[in-house]
Order: C-alpha cells, then structure tokens, then sequence
C-alpha cells in the first residue's frame, strides 16, 4: 500500500499541507517497503490557472493508493481523482505527516467521499457483504463467510469502508447455533451496519433480521450486486425503518424487483 501526504516538507515530522493543488511536496509512504520519498511540487506557485490539474497528474505517476490531505482537492481534481480510485482522507490540517499517518490507520480521518455525501445531503445506509476476498460472494450461508466487506452506499454513490474478519465460527458449537447468531450480529452493529447481503442464508436469518435488512443476491461480485442496490436503496431503508418486524428481501435477477417474501433457509 503506497499512501500519499500532501505537506510542507519532507520527512514524518512536516507538517501536512491543506492545500492539494499548490502543495509544497507530495510525501509517499510504501508499507511494504517502508520507504518515505517526496516530490517538489513548488513550481505551480508560479501558476495561475490548474494547479490542482498538474498536481493531480504528478499524483497519479507516483501511483500512490491513498491521498491524505488538509481541506481536500477541489472540483474537477476531486472528481477525477475519485474515478481513479484513489480514496483521499481528508481533516489532516496541521498534523504532522506521522499523526497523519497513525490517524489513518486509526480510522480517525474522513474520506472525502463520505464528506461530500454527508454534505450534499445524500441520504446512504451500510452493507455487510458475505465475502472471502472482498470481492465476491461466498456460496455459504452468511454467517459462514471468512470476511465481510463493508460498504456505504447511496443512490449514486459508494465507498468501502472496511473488511471485517469474521470469527463467529469460534461461537458455534452446533449448526444455526444462537450463540454464533449473536456474535454476528454484535460484530456488525459494533460498525453501524444496517444491511446483510448474501446469496445463501441459513436459519439464523430468523435472528439477524431483527438487527438488519437482509436481502439476498445471486450477483458473483459484490461491485455489480452494489450498483443494484443503488437502484433500490428506497426500499431498503424503508425495510430498515420496519424495525424488528422488517422482512427479507429477494434481489434474485438483474432484471427483476425486489421481493419482499421470506428467503429460502
């Protein structure tokens, strides 16, 4: 993982830069090799017009995965960066590149994408895929998943928050066991989630419900299962809204509506 700083200087102890496009340096961190390596970016103070352009562009050559910075890049330089699939944090104004740094790897900092849906007023609820690589579902119960990948979603936006390893398996001590259905269910409100998604449920379904909207999908890969969701995200908070009396949701084929009728278990 290669995280990228915007700052002042060049070493842990600088502090961040708030600004994107007129950056002094652009720090990069690489984890796997532990290297701290820095680009001059002071020429584009001599810019008038699209310094957050070439700021952006001197950013995707160092292919970083992760942008920290103070209030974030704007307009255009947000939007495309964000296509890249960079994910950027922002709120690292006056930290040093090191507080940053421990923040992020605290969960500490916003996403950008989350402050522009919180901003612009987009209402989102958050998915637990059934996964064990983050990709794809599982063709196991729920419950059985090594991992759940965990996602915000609106109507026209996503971003992942987080993979949650899943070690309620170390609970159950027969099949549909309670103990591992409150163990799943414990995990995942510890993280605001309000939604379970998966191909298969078993019989613990008739426990998590109370808990969350579960709504089954035969969608290989969880990216694809997350655009339908978008499409259906009214329905889904209107289950969420139910309470304990919330019902299940069928999502079955690309080109059907969601059913609201019990999930074979």
């Amino acid at each position: 993982m290669k995280i990228a700083f915007t700052a002042k200087g060049k070493d842990w102890q600088a502090e961040i830069d708030p600004r994107f496009g007129r950056t002094d340096y652009i720090v990069v961190y690489d984890e796997a090799s532990k290297e701290l390596t820095s680009v001059d970016n002071r020429a584009v103070e001599e810019i008038a017009h699209g310094a957050g352009p070439q700021t952006a562009q001197k950013l995707f050559d160092l292919g970083p995965d992760v942008l920290i910075t103070g209030n974030g890049p704007g307009g255009n330089a947000a939007t495309v960066l964000q296509k890249a699939q960079l994910k950027i944090f922002i709120g690292a104004g006056g930290m040093t590149i090191q507080a940053a740094y421990d923040a992020y790897k605290k969960d500490a900092l916003k996403a950008l994408a989350r402050f522009m849906m919180e901003t612009s007023g987009m209402h989102f609820i958050r998915a637990a895929f059934a996964t064990d690589d983050g990709k794809t579902f599982i063709d196991r119960h729920f419950g059985d998943a090594g991992c759940f990948e965990i996602v915000d979603i609106s109507d026209s936006a996503m971003i992942r928050i987080k993979q949650l390893n899943n070690r309620s398996a170390e609970d159950e001590s027969s099949h549909a066991d309670i103990k591992k259905a409150g163990s799943i269910t414990n995990l995942l409100k510890s993280e605001g989630v309000q939604v379970a998604v998966a191909k298969v449920f078993g019989p613990n379904i008739m426990r998590i419900k109370k808990h969350f909207v579960c709504v089954r999908m035969n969608d290989p890969v969880i990216e694809e299962a997350v655009v339908r969701l978008q499409t259906h995200i009214g329905e889904i908070q209107g289950e969420w809204e139910k309470g304990e009396q919330r019902g299940f949701l069928n999502l079955l084929h690309a080109k059907d509506d969601i059913h609201h009728d019990q999930i074979d278990i």
